[in-house]
């Protein structure tokens, strides 16, 4: 998937060592917990993630590094989980720190719900709120969730809701809108 300023490349496992530097700020966690990863955890976790299947073959998984237009340079990554026969989908991005507040989130989750759209995805899917820290020094609140991340949502055509079965906050796509980008 490409856009103006970003594409979207299919998560590699060799793509963990450029990616280790991308996720190594801990204010990326602040909001979802855990602590950046190691290059063997990172490692790991993309080679299960490239099989593209939960285990028990329930979910398809579909994740991509967002890399910059210009040169490739790895900037973060989306993912999307896909149930009920490819109806409904959950998507999550992470963009980091020093690429952040850019724009290069809203592109990636956009051409992610376009393509997910054009698939056949034609419910109203959830969509997870992702990592985006605050400015420091505000501390989370319980129940919080960072407001370029409710902006890049809401851009990709989301609003905010509470998810029924977390509570957490979620984003909700209405029915029937695509815009797929080109060469994707």
């Amino acid at each position: 998937m490409s856009e103006d300023r970003i594409s979207l490349t299919p998560l590699t496992v060799a793509d963990a060592d450029e990616m280790v530097d991308v996720l190594s700020g801990e204010r990326l966690y602040t909001f979802t917990g855990g602590s950046a990863p190691t290059l063997e955890g990172l490692r790991a976790r993309y080679t299960r993630q490239v099989t593209g299947r939960s285990p028990d073959g329930l979910e398809e998984w579909r994740n991509w590094i967002v890399r910059r237009g210009h040169d490739g340079q790895a900037v973060g990554y989306v993912q999307a989980t896909i149930t009920e026969q490819g109806r409904k989908a959950e998507i999550a991005w992470v963009i980091g720190l020093a690429w952040q507040r850019r724009g290069y989130a809203s592109q990636a989750a956009t051409a992610l719900v376009a393509w997910l759209f054009d698939r056949g995805s034609s419910r109203s899917w959830p969509t997870s709120i992702p990592t985006t820290p605050p400015p420091p020094p505000s501390p989370p609140r319980p129940g919080s969730h960072p407001p370029t991340s409710s902006t890049t949502a809401s851009g990709c055509g989301g609003r905010s809701a509470p998810s029924r079965r977390t509570g957490r906050r979620r984003a909700c796509r209405p029915r029937g809108r695509s815009s797929a980008p080109r060469g994707s």
